[in-house]
């Protein structure tokens, strides 16, 4: 009897803990549910862009207890900019970070370019002011609105872009008349070098190189950081200071793939991408003047432009901030232009 009791106990004891979620794995009990988040995206892996994706994930995967577990995929193993940004939109790669421009162009919601309007920021500061507390918000907005199956998840400040040619310096806007300039696949960028005159020839980013050295292009903008990693300096003699664009990289995570994350599991990633933007943007302002450096110690010829040179330019591309005015997106300008 006592032995019939013990037993009966033992019993009782496993199924009450079962009930109550306890040591036996059930699949809703203690053992928690583990996720992997896929990041793919076209820098090399000494790229700034490419070390603040790697801090990401180690800020992830040690705040979520290895609940999350972050995959890489950089140098464009995953395909093109624009490749990768459609995969994201389809869901066979999670996140993945480019220009508003270029979220334009795959998705056909040309108001998430409204953030890579030529010439909108005069400074880093007024830039990194609008990614932290500007182009979240205000992309979320839009791509609500549209319901696009992506979320924006934080932001990668690239630098600014400025004109590098191979054989043709540029102090004003008739110098850049007919010049054919490598620009990435996005319908902005041949946009914004149209308004200006130029040729604009798209060009894989890996093909960049190539197209320079073999005259197949005579110019390209980039920013600082990226033309020395993709050595396109060793290609081009003159680099003219047009900062025409703040590139301010989205970040995109798939909208099943966010909302299959838990409320707590949301909410780590939520700070973890916080500070990554804050180490990417403290990267950033240290590395340029670096990168100057390593330019003009390849020989190239830096030209500053004029006050009245860059108005010219800005002013040429009139037609394209009209464009995005008559689509609403004027109020969002407006209040990127005050900072």
């Amino acid at each position: 009897m006592k032995k019939f009791l013990v037993i009966f106990l033992c019993l009782a004891l496993v199924f009450t803990m079962v009930a109550c979620g306890g040591t036996e794995p059930s699949g809703e009990g203690d053992v928690a549910e583990t996720y992997e988040l896929v990041i793919g995206h076209v820098y090399t892996t000494d790229s700034l862009e490419a070390d603040m994706t790697e801090y990401l994930k180690e800020q992830i995967e040690e705040r979520t207890e290895g609940r999350v577990t972050v995959t890489i995929y950089a140098n464009e193993i995953l395909g093109s900019e624009r490749e990768t940004c459609e995969q994201v939109v389809m869901g066979t790669c999670d996140v993945t970070f480019s220009e508003g421009s270029m979220w334009s162009t795959v998705t056909g919601v040309k108001e998430l370019g409204v953030y890579g309007l030529p010439f909108m920021y005069s400074n880093v500061e007024s830039a990194n002011y609008a990614v932290k507390n500007l182009i979240t918000p205000g992309l979320t907005q839009i791509c609500e609105e549209n319901d696009l199956p992506i979320v924006p998840f934080y932001t990668v400040q690239s630098g600014f872009r400025h004109l590098f040619t191979v054989d043709t310096p540029v102090y004003q806007l008739s110098d850049i008349s007919g010049l054919k300039v490598r620009v990435p696949e996005v319908d902005l960028y041949v946009q914004i070098w149209d308004s200006l005159g130029a040729n604009p020839t798209t060009t894989a980013f890996s093909e960049a190189y190539q197209a320079l050295q073999q005259g197949v292009v005579k110019g390209c903008e980039i920013d600082y950081a990226n033309c020395v990693q993709q050595n396109w300096h060793e290609v081009v003699n003159y680099c003219t200071k047009t900062g025409h664009l703040a590139a301010l990289n989205v970040a995109m995570i798939n909208k099943e793939k966010w909302e299959s994350f838990p409320e707590d599991i949301q909410q780590i990633l939520w700070e973890c991408v916080s500070d990554a933007e804050d180490y990417n943007h403290s990267n950033r302002d240290e590395a340029d003047a670096m990168y100057v450096e390593d330019i003009v110690g390849a020989g190239v010829e830096i030209i500053e432009l004029d006050a009245a040179a860059l108005a010219e330019m800005r002013a040429a591309c009139q037609s394209i901030y009209d464009e995005f005015v008559a689509l609403g997106v004027g109020d969002l300008i407006d209040e990127v232009a005050a900072h």
